[in-house]
């Protein structure tokens, strides 16, 4: 009797030890389940949000510093979901009219990396200190001034200070001498390169071609064409 008993005792711990294992394992299942629900969602939280910025961008009239706003969004989102398995890149594309003007935006087709190193390549050029705004225009001994300053003076201005740096008379041939060959061309040169920049920046464009992911309906390319007159 008392070996049943025992016997008993033992086969009542292993079913209860069977029970609680597994409530376990249901427990684990349902957690599980709850935080792919969880991720699942977070992830079209994600994808609704991006999407919602994206299609800011999705309409006509744009300008062209609104189209490198777009291409700086997509660069930056490309670099964060890169490790992400099988994910696609969004593709940019920006078709320009081009002219003989430009000296640094001379394509006529960009894709978001192209536009950004070539916009800011033409940045730096207007700021730099060689052929751009900072650089130093030598007036005669120790006197200079920038092409960005001299750019925003009245040519007297600028003639008076050559002849107070030459120390000779504002009508001195020596005055126009340095005014055509050292001062204007530098002059000339600054603004042809911000006027290039200004004339990207309020370039319009017509409404985007946009392709999306045939699986999540996540954008992965838009086209833009410049408004041709």
């Amino acid at each position: 009797m008392e070996n049943a008993s025992k016997a008993l005792i033992m086969a009542g711990s292993v079913l209860l030890s069977l029970l609680i294992i597994g409530a376990l394992v249901f427990m684990f299942d349902s957690l599980k389940g709850l935080k792919q629900t969880e991720a699942t969602s977070e992830e079209v939280q994600k994808l609704a949000e991006y999407n919602k910025q994206i299609e800011t961008f999705n309409r006509s009239g744009l300008y062209g510093s609104e189209v490198l706003s777009l291409a700086n969004l997509i660069t930056d989102y490309n670099k964060r979901q890169a490790d992400l398995k099988g994910y696609q890149e969004i593709k940019l594309t920006v078709k320009v009219k081009t002219n003989n003007i430009s000296e640094i935006m001379t394509l006529s087709e960009y894709n978001n990396k192209t536009l950004i190193d070539n916009y800011t390549k033409l940045e730096n050029a207007v700021k730099s200190s060689k052929l751009g705004g900072k650089e130093p225009v030598n007036l005669g001994g120790n006197v200079s001034i920038t092409a960005e300053k001299a750019a925003g003076m009245k040519n007297t201005e600028i003639k008076r200070m050559i002849a107070a740096a030459q120390k000779v008379p504002i009508d001195d041939s020596k005055v126009e001498e340095v005014y055509e060959n050292d001062v204007l061309p530098k002059i000339q040169k600054y603004l042809d390169l911000k006027t290039e920049l200004t004339q990207f920046k309020n370039k319009k464009f017509k409404e985007p071609k946009v392709e999306y992911d045939k699986h999540n309906g996540r954008v992965i390319a838009m086209a833009f064409e410049e408004v041709t007159l």
